[in-house]
């Protein structure tokens, strides 16, 4: 992964970016469901961290989560407290050079402001940096499409998916009940969400109240909403980017998997590429979404990680690929799993997991997941068995890993 060596980053996580985006004021803040799940997986960014940073937290690590850190992860940076941010930081004198939170929004530009007069004269130059009028639509789907239009632009003669299957953009509910007659299967999406969040699935070719409802809440909020065939997918897969003021840099290759209604639920730890690919033919289509990356001057709209999530698909008997599905504009979930190969045995590999079921704890999954997959170590570092990546002591949502020995 890239770094910037010496310099101190403060890591923030925020995954409701997108939804902040989406309301656009500078107070935003998250429901109490949200803010839960927030406090939950907080530590994620501490697998990008150096001893010299810092990780702002809304609450410390209890002694057990303290004990799993150390036997696996062994990461130590600075913990500074979030409600108090600038306070903790001036009365420690640890200023930032730059700013890392998990992504971008109003709000968190907002909560970071008194921060930036401390930072590097390098991080004030970034694209990232400030806040444009420009920022919001750049953050959206409407610039994956863009970007798909390019890339199908560029390269005709592969097999990306045709025109007639690009999504298309609905101001109204007469305008999405319209595209029935061109998809007899459709998928709705909130221009500003991720993760899955923000989607229906209309299978059966016509709306009912609900997805009515959904769509007149959708465009009140944001406007407009993003409509799209529901394709016959066979595989999800991920391709990384760090992106620097006039240059990407490719960072790897993942594969993730989701529910039958699109929601992320896990991602493959080390996948093996052979199964489903080559790495050659991984890299030159990692080449030609870089290519449409540059042409659409990524590198002078934002800087930061980016992550691509494509798919395979089947259409009428022809395969595809869907290379621009979504980009996150951020830290994302399949970094944490390239991240996670820097921290275990070269012989495991595995799965990483969140966690989401209110009714059921994270505290209940970790006594489970430590009794069916006990933790082993070869010369210090996770070859096999399970370990928590959030509190297991305080979360109700929680990230884990479960690594197994690759023969």
């Amino acid at each position: 992964m890239p770094a910037n060596i010496g310099k101190r980053k403060l890591f923030i996580f925020n995954p409701t970016c997108e939804m902040a985006i989406a309301n656009g004021t500078i107070s935003w803040s998250a429901n109490k469901h949200l803010q839960q799940f927030e406090k939950d997986l907080e530590y994620l960014p501490l697998l990008f961290s150096s001893g010299n940073d810092l990780l702002a937290v809304h609450r410390y690590p209890s002694a057990i989560f303290n004990e799993w850190l150390n036997k696996t992860v062994k990461l130590k940076p600075k913990l500074i407290d979030r409600a108090h941010l600038t306070a903790d930081i001036e009365k420690n004198g640890s200023f930032p050079d730059e700013l890392h939170p998990w992504g971008w929004s109003p709000a968190m530009h907002n909560e970071l402001k008194d921060l930036k007069s401390y930072t590097s004269a390098d991080f004030k130059k970034s694209p990232s940096s400030q806040w444009k009028a420009e920022s919001k639509s750049f953050y959206g789907r409407s610039t994956a499409l863009e970007l798909l239009k390019t890339i199908v632009d560029q390269y005709p003669h592969d097999k990306f998916l045709p025109y007639r299957y690009h999504p298309e953009v609905a101001n109204s509910t007469e305008a999405v009940e319209k595209l029935f007659e061109k998809w007899p299967k459709l998928v709705l999406k909130a221009p500003w969400s991720a993760s899955g969040r923000g989607i229906q699935i209309l299978r059966y070719g016509y709306l009912n109240t609900s997805n009515r409802q959904w769509i007149n809440s959708v465009l009140k909020q944001q406007g407009h909403i993003m409509v799209e065939p529901l394709l016959n997918k066979t595989m999800d897969f991920s391709l990384h980017f760090h992106i620097y003021r006039n240059h990407i840099q490719y960072v790897g290759y993942g594969e993730f998997k989701t529910n039958k209604n699109g929601q992320y639920e896990q991602n493959i730890i080390k996948p093996n590429i052979k199964n489903s690919h080559s790495s050659t033919w991984i890299e030159t289509l990692a080449k030609k979404i870089k290519e449409a990356l540059l042409i659409n001057g990524i590198d002078k709209r934002y800087e930061g990680y980016a992550g691509v999530d494509l798919m395979h698909v089947k259409i009428n008997d022809e395969s595809y690929i869907h290379p621009f599905v979504e980009v996150n504009w951020r830290y994302n979930m399949g970094l944490i799993a390239l991240q996670l190969e820097q921290f275990i045995h070269s012989e495991a590999g595995g799965s990483f997991h969140i966690h989401i079921n209110p009714q059921k704890p994270f505290s209940e999954i970790h006594n489970q997941l430590v009794n069916d997959y006990p933790l082993i170590l070869r010369n210090d570092l996770p070859l096999a068995g399970y370990f928590p990546l959030s509190d297991p002591d305080k979360a109700v949502s929680g990230a884990y890993v479960i690594l197994t020995p690759n023969r």
